[in-house]
């Protein structure tokens, strides 16, 4: 059903638009008052071929560890309690998995292609040119780690399977009705490939619109670090009487931080939450336990000496020399003494609690916080939030260097690739305001 036929139906009498009867907007008058400010904006001009046709394929990933299988592209709740992995670890493993086609596969997805095809990380993937697959023989790849997970990785062509760039263009025309947003989704993934594909000198890791590494940090309060990041955007826009299109295409660039989670092992943690010069070697107070188990419950933590990932459930008042739990029917044993006979590690803090994921326990001295783990501003105190504020306020200069050199890592434009969108690195235009603008913009 098109959006006219459901708007007749839900509103009966409503007479059907046409597309040749739409129009835009007139653009507002500019002002006559005061004098006029020149004001440089973050939209950066962008060029794409007119004639550009994309296949478009959908990508599905699972995941499997002994008799526990997943997907790690389908977000369905049917199998929420049997997921291993998250979302940015299921876009991660999902990347670590695409690579390996081009070493694996070189027929396919040969190493001269790497520029033509462009992944999202989750159920999209976009090629310059037709792959040779199809919905009768659709293309399956296996992959087996050491450890004996398997995750097998399949790519069958979509319904329609080309996206033709100059949708976008009769979509700004004013054709909304019928307007198919994939052609702007291929660009956005393009423009994202080089932060995906870590091809620059940061390691980006995307949340959204937004794109934060974790090798620019700065301190920010006890176990936290603020990671410097970029937010990206594909912005259509009306062209002014300088350009020669009246309809164009920007990319939005501005710089972004936001508070993590510092990613280090728990013992640093635990010093710096509870503000203690060194690692305690006597059991903890009530309040401690406390404050550790508000600010550790929940976090994404890295077991050493297994290398298994997990959430914290919680924290046990009991220690690692007091902790015991059932070997056997006949047998228990304490989490110092299983460590020792299982693993052949002699735990040095022997009087520290416990960290529970539902009914298993680890010493903390064993685990360390995963990166990229995003603090919401609601769990920040007052003060954290003031100084966080000042940490993410820049003037105007200095934000604009900033941008430009987001722009840098951002810019996709590769010399041996094919295809390329061009972006002009000046911003985009000047705007020209007067004090009728900025008064009929308030209004």
């Amino acid at each position: 059903m098109s959006n006219s036929e459901y708007f007749e139906e839900q509103i009966p009498g409503q007479p059907i638009i046409n597309n040749s009867q739409m129009a835009l907007a007139g653009a507002r008058p500019q002002g006559t008052l005061g004098t006029p400010i020149t004001m440089l904006t973050n939209h950066f001009l962008m060029t794409i071929p007119p004639d550009l046709v994309v296949f478009h394929y959908d990508v599905e990933v699972n995941f499997a560890r002994g008799k526990i299988r997943e997907s790690l592209t389908d977000r369905g709740t049917e199998c929420r309690q049997r997921r291993m992995h998250d979302r940015l670890e299921s876009r991660e493993e999902c990347f670590v998995l695409y690579k390996g086609l081009y070493a694996k596969y070189p027929k396919i997805f040969s190493s001269d292609r790497r520029f033509e095809i462009f992944y999202d990380g989750r159920k999209n993937l976009f090629s310059l040119s037709q792959l040779d697959i199809s919905k009768a023989h659709p293309f399956t790849a296996m992959f087996r780690k050491p450890n004996g997970d398997e995750a097998t990785f399949k790519v069958t062509p979509c319904d329609p399977l080309t996206v033709n760039a100059s949708d976008i263009i009769s979509g700004f025309a004013g054709n909304f009705i019928d307007f198919d947003r994939s052609a702007l989704q291929v660009l956005d993934v393009i423009t994202s490939m080089k932060l995906n594909l870590n091809l620059g000198k940061e390691e980006y890791m995307q949340f959204g619109p937004f794109y934060f590494t974790s090798l620019i940090t700065q301190p920010f309060g006890a176990g936290m670090q603020i990671y410097d990041g970029l937010f990206k955007s594909i912005r259509p826009l009306t062209g002014s009487s300088a350009i020669a299109e009246r309809y164009v295409l920007t990319l939005n660039i501005d710089t972004r931080k936001a508070p993590f989670f510092a990613a280090q092992d728990m013992l640093t943690t635990i010093c710096e939450v509870l503000k203690l010069s060194a690692v305690p070697t006597g059991p903890l107070a009530s309040y401690q336990l406390q404050i550790l188990n508000h600010f550790l419950k929940g976090l994404k933590v890295k077991a050493l000496h297994t290398k298994q990932a997990f959430k914290i459930t919680g924290i046990s008042p009991k220690t690692s020399n007091t902790y015991e739990f059932a070997v056997d029917d006949e047998h228990r044993v304490t989490v110092t003494n299983y460590f020792k006979e299982k693993y052949n590690i002699k735990l040095k803090f022997v009087n520290l609690p416990v960290v529970l994921k539902g009914r298993s326990a680890f010493p903390m001295e064993v685990l360390q916080i995963r990166p990229y783990q995003k603090i919401a501003l609601s769990r920040l105190t007052v003060e954290d939030q003031a100084a966080f504020i000042r940490a993410n306020s820049l003037v105007p200069y200095d934000r604009m260097q900033a941008i430009m050199r987001k722009l840098y890592i951002e810019e996709s434009h590769n010399l041996d690739a094919p295809f390329s969108v061009d972006i002009d690195r000046r911003p985009f235009g000047s705007v020209a305001l007067r004090a009728e603008d900025v008064m009929g913009i308030m209004q």
